[in-house]
């Protein structure tokens, strides 16, 4: 099968999922695999990002060796070296090489697609103008070298300080004009590209653009690029992470150094219609603006102004209150944080 070239295919295929799945679930879920790389295919990754892509479906270590080039991954999309394999891994051959999959215990069902699908991946990526994407893997990598990113830049025909901002989106829509690659996101692997000035974003679909950055330090705008994207949704399709400012960086910090801290965690505990009641609060300059924003009597948005007061420990109309509301409700819709 081909690589899905539109929107409305893809739409189509998924639309074909929902309706096998009442009838026959294995053969939904090997319709699935099908799908998954074939997007991975229409993206136009590289080598790397195709291993951390099967890795990430698989949920076990995944690897190639074909075209005189080796990638390996776990389940996280770290990238791991060529050290001893393991002799039970199983494997699928390509033209000149093999793909493979470390999995721990009995095959799963869909290994074997798997691995077909994941074969003919890696022959997609390694086709003429895959060099482009696999420069621009080792040049979004913070783990490797300044030398190897370096080199990766020019590559590109990038200079290192140049000015470049990442456009992540869904990973079947990536933009044509320019080399892509995937990133892990927490709904899924996305697309990245990776622009100069002068060229504008596609952005047809749901995106999250990043802030400007050196070309040799373009994983920040990557990164930042892929916190925006986890903030769009049906009303905000694209998310600009320097519309933001000191907002995401602080909400990302916040994740990493304290993923359940108590003001999360109390805006994590409000029901769908009190969050939105909060929100309107915040966003209003007085308690009277709120209640004509939310259609609700005044006397009821005092009343609830007053319990979130008491339920959150910080009145959410201050100006201290506000900032924290804003970094706290960013950190949770970033997080997904839930409460038992």
């Amino acid at each position: 099968m081909e690589a899905f070239q539109s929107r409305d295919e893809v739409r189509k295929v998924q639309e074909l999922i929902g309706r096998l799945t009442a009838l026959d679930p294995e053969a939904t879920q090997t319709l699935k695999v099908v799908t998954y790389f074939d997007a991975l295919m229409s993206a136009g990754l590289g080598l790397e990002a195709t291993v951390r892509a099967a890795a990430s479906l698989t949920g076990t270590v995944a690897g190639a060796r074909a075209g005189g080039r080796f990638a390996r991954a776990d389940a996280q999309g770290v990238r791991l070296t060529d050290g001893e394999l393991p002799p039970g891994r199983l494997t699928a051959g390509t033209q000149d090489g093999e793909v493979w999959i470390e999995r721990e215990g009995p095959a799963h069902t869909n290994d074997a697609m798997v691995l077909e699908r994941f074969a003919l991946a890696v022959a997609y990526a390694l086709r003429k103008g895959s060099q482009s994407r696999a420069a621009l893997d080792v040049a979004i990598d913070a783990s490797r070298t300044r030398e190897e990113r370096e080199e990766a830049l020019a590559r590109l025909g990038l200079r290192p300080a140049a000015l470049v901002r990442a456009v992540v989106g869904p990973a079947a829509f990536a933009d044509s004009r320019v080399p892509a690659t995937a990133v892990p996101t927490p709904s899924g692997w996305a697309s990245v590209t990776v622009l100069t000035e002068g060229i504008a974003a596609d952005l047809a679909a749901p995106r999250g653009v990043g802030v400007p950055a050196r070309a040799d330090e373009m994983w920040k705008s990557v990164h930042s690029a892929r916190l925006a994207y986890q903030l769009t949704d049906e009303t905000t399709p694209i998310v600009d992470a320097g519309d933001l400012g000191v907002l995401l960086p602080a909400a990302d910090a916040l994740l990493t150094t304290q993923p359940e801290h108590p003001d999360v965690l109390a805006l994590a505990r409000l029901d769908a219609r009190t969050s939105q009641v909060l929100a309107g609060i915040v966003a209003s300059y007085s308690i009277r603006s709120a209640a004509a924003l939310l259609h609700m009597h005044h006397s009821s948005v005092q009343a609830r102004h007053e319990w979130l007061t008491a339920h959150l420990g910080y009145d959410p109309r201050s100006a201290r209150g506000r900032a924290r509301y804003e970094v706290a409700a960013l950190a949770l819709k970033l997080g997904a944080v839930t409460t038992g």
